[in-house]
């Protein structure tokens, strides 16, 4: 298997972000995807989220929770959870067997088009997703703080508790956006 064997099939525009990724020090490379990443959330867009509540977990992490619609995907309640302003967790509980999370996503962002940036849950519905979205923060938080490229982010002392607490709050504020917005699955 050859270095450009993954890039096999895809367009000039991905061969070139990639060779660009690939020749960016990492360092450099983690502060502009972070920057870029802060102008382009998903619950900042009027066209793709609404119905935004924040969960404040520590001074340095919080969760944004609302309901989400990506075309050609599907909709439901969504969470984003930043750490000193960088996304490193989302879960999208859009139902059937499209519910899935992003572990740091803006990171993975830069890996592609060799890499598939989700973790599916198993086909459901919303409340089924809503209640995984609620085990995959409280359990697996600090190996997204962990595999995070940002210094910043590795070392965040967010205590389990915490998390915990924070990963009960998401998941009724999502089930109330599910009361509010449909139980479907879409």
């Amino acid at each position: 298997m050859g270095l450009l064997d993954p890039l096999r099939g895809h367009g000039i525009r991905d061969r070139i972000r990639w060779f660009a990724h690939a020749a960016t020090p990492s360092v450099v490379l983690d502060e502009l995807t972070h920057r870029r990443s802060q102008r382009e959330r998903r619950e900042n867009r009027s066209d793709g989220a609404w119905d935004l509540s924040w969960i404040e977990v520590t001074p340095n992490c919080r969760i944004a929770v609302f309901w989400s619609v990506v075309p050609g995907v599907g909709s439901g309640p969504s969470a984003s959870v930043y750490v000193h302003d960088s996304e490193v967790m989302r879960l999208d509980c859009f139902g059937a067997d499209e519910g899935h999370m992003h572990l740091n996503p803006t990171q993975v962002e830069a890996l592609r088009p060799v890499s598939d940036p989700r973790v599916y849950f198993e086909p459901g519905d919303r409340g089924r997703h809503v209640q995984r979205a609620r085990f995959e923060l409280a359990t697996n938080l600090p190996a997204a703080l962990a595999a995070n490229r940002l210094r910043r982010v590795r070392s965040a002392d967010i205590p389990v508790e915490a998390v915990t607490t924070a990963a009960a709050t998401m998941a009724t504020s999502m089930a109330i956006l599910v009361d509010r917005h449909g139980s479907g699955v879409e």
